[in-house]
Formats: C-alpha cells, structure tokens, sequence
C-alpha cells in the first residue's frame, strides 16, 4: 500500500549513517523484517529504494528506516541530507523474512 509520509526526525549514528523517522496520519501495519520502497516526491527523477523497518511496529504510523551513505549512492546521499518536514512515498510493506508463531515451533537466532 503506498503511503504519503513525512520525515518527522533524523538522528546520525555515525558519521555516515542516520536513522530517519517517517510519520503518517495514516496506520501502516507491518512485521519486523518486512521492508518498505521508499521514493522522493521531488520533480526530478529519482529511483526507489528498498529500506527494511528499524523500528517497532507498535509504533502506529511510523517507520524508522537506518541510511549508510554508500561512497557511490545516488539515493543514500539524498536520504542522508533529506530535510525534516519533507514528504516521501512509502510502499509496502514487503518481503517473507518474518517469524509466524502459528506455523513455527521453534526459531534459532544467531546474530554478529
């Protein structure tokens, strides 16, 4: 389902990596691991980019999505600058990559 939302807040991370707030008066339902396309509304042309939820989603109407500038990346340098208060199309959620209590017993979680 495509979303009009706004970036509400940036935190950096670190000198190349922010977490951006999108906020939508509109509920958007999603499981963690799912992800969004995320898409300026700017009236030059810029690729969609697919960006996974770092954040709860409890949180009604918000995605947090993390944005490490790659040294080459178009899009990721335009998120990294991208002002509060500027609108995106958000599309999703999707991908399978969810735990489902109902058809999953058991899970293993290794992380690095």
């Amino acid at each position: 389902m495509k979303t009009k939302m706004r970036v509400a807040r940036i935190k950096t991370e670190t000198p190349d990596t922010k977490t951006i707030t999108l906020k939508s008066k509109e509920r958007v339902d999603f499981k963690p691991g799912q992800f969004f396309m995320v898409q300026f509304m700017r009236s030059e042309e810029i690729p969609k980019r697919a960006y996974s939820a770092a954040s709860s989603p409890e949180r009604k109407g918000i995605i947090d999505i993390m944005v490490r500038q790659s040294p080459d990346g178009w899009v990721s340098k335009l998120l990294n600058e991208v002002p509060v208060g500027e609108e995106m199309m958000v599309d999703g959620p999707f991908g399978h990559f969810i735990f489902d209590p109902e058809t999953m017993e058991e899970i293993v979680l290794i992380a690095a």
